[in-house]
């Protein structure tokens, strides 16, 4: 087991993935790119900003993003890991609602069922 958290951390720079101190698990945080970016568009209640439309009394603003906030998975490995039990891990993201979490944690389940 520690021999693969080893070989995560040399294959990962710090920013991606940390090692948990004396324990058999860490934490992934996977960055999402988006190629050519995303047009978001938010109404400010306030005119509290120049060169945006107004609508209504409020305040239209249109950003580019380019990247979202990273997909955290933290893990840990019990000492039967892989002869019995699956890690244990939680995933979180400031973007995904719970119920998309929720869907990925399935799948993540199914993975180590199939396994």
């Amino acid at each position: 087991l520690f021999e693969f958290v080893l070989a995560l951390e040399s294959i990962y720079d710090e920013r991606v993935f940390q090692r948990r101190d004396g324990e058999k698990g860490g934490q992934l945080c996977v960055s999402v790119d988006v190629c050519g970016g995303i047009l978001f568009e938010f109404v400010l209640a306030e005119n509290s900003s120049s060169g945006c439309a107004e609508a209504g009394g409020n305040t239209t603003r249109r950003v580019k993003l380019h990247n979202l906030p990273p997909i955290v998975l933290a893990f840990q490995f019990p000492d039967n890991y892989p002869s019995k039990n699956a890690p244990s891990y939680s995933l979180t993201c400031k973007w995904l609602s719970r119920e998309q979490l929720s869907k990925l944690c399935v799948a993540l389940d199914d993975l180590w069922e199939e396994s």
